[in-house]
């Protein structure tokens, strides 16, 4: 794999983590009924920043992301 860098040049991206939220069985606390995701925004860069690619592998070799980033706004000067 080869991981991507981008640079902001215009506009703006919230940059986000992942959390896993598992609602368990109160009688069986080993069993899971139902997991849900969350995305917490961590914050919001613009132009000059540099934004990589988070790759993690884990040991069956999967890509696993802990990590987004989303555009919000996209500003040019034409």
């Amino acid at each position: 794999m080869n991981p991507k860098i981008y640079l902001i040049e215009y506009g703006t991206c919230k940059i986000q983590k992942k959390f896993n939220f598992e609602i368990r069985n109160p009688f069986n606390p080993d069993q899971i009924i139902h997991t849900k995701t969350y995305w917490l925004t961590l914050c919001v860069v613009g132009p000059g920043t540099l934004v990589g690619e988070e790759t993690l592998l884990s040991k069956n070799r999967h890509a696993k992301y802990e990590y987004r980033a989303i555009v919000i706004t996209i500003l040019s000067d034409s």
